[in-house]
C-alpha cells in the first residue's frame, strides 16, 4: 500500500508541476538575443529581441515576425534591463538567449563590466554566443531580411548548427569559452563577426569577386574567348546605360541582410583587430577546427576548388637566445570539388603539382595571418598554452611578458596534405572528359 501511494504522489506531482510550468511560460517574455551599445554619455544601451509565446503559437505566416524589440539605457546592464521592464508587463526569461551581440565600438572600448555581470548573475546562459556587430546603424540589425528565418535568434542558431558541420570562414564562440580564454594564461579570446549590409552591397561584392576571377585568367584563355567576350561586353555596356532599378521593397525602403564571417581579435576584454574570411580559414587550420570547407586555389590557367574534409594540426614550440619559435604542422585531407582549368588532375604529375601549390598557398596564408595577429600582440592561437606545456621552465620566466614574446616569435609552417579524391571525371568538363 505505501508503495502505491508513493507512485500516486509522484504522478500527481508531475501533473501539477507541468500545469504550473505551462502557466508560467505563457506569462514570460523569452529573450532571444541582446545587443550592447554605448551612448554618447558612456551609458549602456541594451536592445533585446523577445519572442512573444502567444504570437509564436498563433502565427502561421512565415513572413510575420513573432518578436518584439525593446530598448533600455542605464549605467549598468541591470539598470538597462530594469528600464526595459518598466514598460513591459511580462517577466524577462533569459534561458533562451542565442547571442550577446556587442557593437564594434562597444567591444573596442571594454567588455569587462559585461563579463563581470555575466559571471555574477546565476540566470545568465553561458552557452549563448559572443558576437561583434559591424553596422553603421546598429538598429538595422533588427530590420534585416534573414532568408527563411523569422528572427535573429533563428538565424544565429541555424548558422551555428551548420558551423558544427562546416567550419571555414567564421567562428562561433560561446560565452563560457570566451570567459575561459579571458582568464586562461597563454591564449586570448576571439568572437564571431555579424555584419549588417545593404542588399545591393552584397550583390556588388559578389560581382567584384567574379570579375576578379575572370580578369585573372591567362591570355590564352582570353584569346580563345575573345569573340564571345566582345559580344558580351557590348551587351554589358548596353545594360549599364539602362536606368538602374531602385533596391528595396515596394515602399522604397532600403533592405538589409546579415553576413556572418571573419572573427574579432581580443586582447583581454578589448577588441584590438579583426580577421577577414580567408584569414579566419587560416585561423581554423592553425587551431585544427576547419572541416568540410572549400578553399579556392589559383592553378595554372584558372581555379581549382579544394574541399578540406578534415584537419589535424600539431604545434611545436622552442626557446633559444631569448626568442620563441613556433612551428605549425597542419595535416589536411582534401578533395577536388571543382576544376575550371585545362589540367587533368588524374595525371600523377599534375596531382603532385596541385598538392605542392596547395601546400604553398596554405603555408603563406598561415604565416601571413599569424604575422597580422602578432601586430595586435594578442595570442589567439594558444601558442602560449603549447609553450607552457612544452617549455614549462622557460614559461615561468617569460609568461608575464608573453605578449611581447608572441609578437616577436619566429613562425614556421610545414603543410602536409593527402589528396583523397579528385572526382568522378578524368578531365575538365570543358574537355568533355569522362
Amino acid at each position: 500500500m505505501p508503495k502505491k501511494i508513493k507512485i500516486l504522489l509522484v504522478i500527481l506531482a508531475l501533473l501539477f508541476s507541468s500545469s504550473c510550468s505551462r502557466h508560467e511560460i505563457n506569462s514570460l517574455a523569452m529573450v532571444t538575443c541582446a545587443l550592447y551599445e554605448t551612448t554618447e554619455d558612456g551609458k549602456i544601451k541594451l536592445t533585446i529581441e523577445i519572442i512573444d509565446p502567444d504570437l509564436a503559437t498563433k502565427s502561421n505566416d512565415k513572413d510575420e515576425s513573432n518578436t518584439h524589440i525593446l530598448t533600455g539605457v542605464g549605467e549598468s546592464t541591470s539598470e538597462a534591463l530594469s528600464e526595459i521592464t518598466k514598460y513591459f508587463s511580462r517577466n524577462l526569461f533569459t534561458q533562451f538567449v542565442a547571442a550577446r551581440i556587442f557593437h564594434e565600438d562597444f567591444a573596442k572600448a571594454d567588455l569587462e563590466r559585461i563579463l563581470d555581470y555575466t559571471l555574477r548573475e546565476n540566470k545568465i546562459r553561458e552557452s549563448a554566443y559572443i558576437m561583434v556587430l559591424k553596422a553603421q546603424n546598429s538598429q538595422h540589425l533588427f530590420k534585416t531580411t534573414t532568408d527563411l528565418d523569422k528572427n535573429i535568434h533563428d538565424f544565429i542558431n541555424k548558422n551555428a548548427e551548420r558551423y558544427n558541420k562546416e567550419v571555414g570562414n567564421s567562428v562561433f564562440v560561446k560565452t563560457a569559452e570566451f570567459i575561459r580564454a579571458f582568464y586562461q594564461e597563454g591564449v586570448e579570446p576571439v568572437a564571431g563577426i555579424l555584419e549588417v549590409m545593404e542588399k545591393e552591397e552584397t550583390l556588388n561584392e559578389y560581382k567584384e569577386k567574379q570579375d576578379q576571377k575572370d580578369n585573372e585568367n591567362t591570355n590564352e584563355y582570353m584569346q580563345r574567348n575573345k569573340t564571345q567576350k566582345g559580344d558580351s561586353n557590348k551587351e554589358g555596356n548596353e545594360q549599364q546605360n539602362e536606368e538602374p532599378q531602385q533596391n528595396g521593397d515596394e515602399s522604397g525602403e532600403q533592405e538589409y541582410v546579415l553576413a556572418y564571417r571573419g572573427l574579432a581579435v581580443f586582447k583581454g576584454s578589448k577588441m584590438v583587430g579583426e580577421l577577414n574570411s580567408d584569414e579566419t580559414k587560416a585561423y581554423n587550420i592553425i587551431t585544427g577546427k576547419i572541416k568540410n570547407s572549400v578553399i579556392t586555389l589559383p592553378f595554372e590557367d584558372g581555379y581549382i576548388d579544394i574541399f578540406v574534409k578534415r584537419c589535424k594540426t600539431k604545434i611545436k614550440t622552442s626557446f633559444k637566445d631569448d626568442k620563441v619559435t613556433v612551428t605549425i604542422n597542419p595535416d589536411l585531407n582534401i578533395l577536388v570539388s571543382n576544376n575550371s582549368t585545362q589540367s587533368d588532375v588524374f595525371d600523377a604529375e599534375v596531382a603532385k603539382k596541385l598538392k605542392e601549390s596547395f601546400n604553398q598557398h596554405i603555408k603563406e596564408e598561415i604565416i601571413n595571418t599569424v604575422k597580422k595577429v602578432q601586430g595586435f600582440e594578442s595570442d589567439i592561437f594558444a601558442f602560449g598554452e603549447y609553450f607552457r606545456h612544452q617549455n614549462n621552465k622557460e614559461w615561468k620566466n617569460i609568461k608575464d611578458n608573453w605578449s611581447q614574446y608572441f609578437k616577436n616569435a619566429q613562425i614556421e609552417a610545414n603543410v602536409n596534405t593527402t589528396l583523397r579524391n579528385i572526382g568522378t571525371i578524368k578531365s575538365p568538363i570543358e574537355n568533355k572528359g569522362i
